[in-house]
């Protein structure tokens, strides 16, 4: 029986290359795709060149133009993309619980105390909300050093005019 952390391990390094894969298919899948279309649309009007590697090489501008066009449309146009970021949110069960860098530096440097100066009423609510971010940057090194870089680069008052 393998261990919990040599488990998480090889699924992270397992991880890793797939992302790795990801990075580098996408280009490459244009690439062949373009590639074979050329090739074979080449073979067909290659006697109106007379040479091949014209016939390629305008197939391949041509397909690859159409390719990245349709590209664009399905990115601009039809928002594709932007829905399926939204929905990768919305569908992010830890989403609900974490936060940003950047959202915790603004709850607790800007929102929170906004909230206490408006009266003892908000106590509770400003109680729970500074819990809820001690917890989050105890629980999560990365975080906290992420917060902790936002605001010795944008709200030290010793580096005011050095950036």
């Amino acid at each position: 029986m393998t261990s919990r952390i040599t488990e998480n391990s090889v699924k992270k390094g397992f991880m890793v290359w797939i992302w790795r894969v990801q990075q580098v298919a996408l280009l490459l899948t244009l690439a062949m795709t373009a590639l074979n279309l050329s090739i074979q649309i080449g073979n067909k009007i290659v006697w109106r060149f007379g040479s091949i590697y014209i016939a390629v090489a305008l197939s391949l501008v041509v397909s690859t133009s159409v390719i990245l066009f349709v590209g664009y449309l399905w990115d601009r146009k039809a928002r594709m993309w932007h829905e399926q970021s939204i929905v990768t949110v919305e569908r992010n069960p830890f989403n609900l619980i974490r936060m940003t860098p950047k959202e915790l530096v603004m709850y607790s440097d800007l929102f929170i105390p906004i909230v206490e100066s408006l009266g003892p009423e908000h106590a509770k609510r400003v109680a729970g909300w500074k819990k809820w971010i001690d917890d989050l940057l105890q629980s999560d090194p990365v975080t906290k050093e992420g917060v902790d870089m936002l605001r010795e680069r944008y709200f030290d008052e010793s580096r005011k005019g050095k950036t």
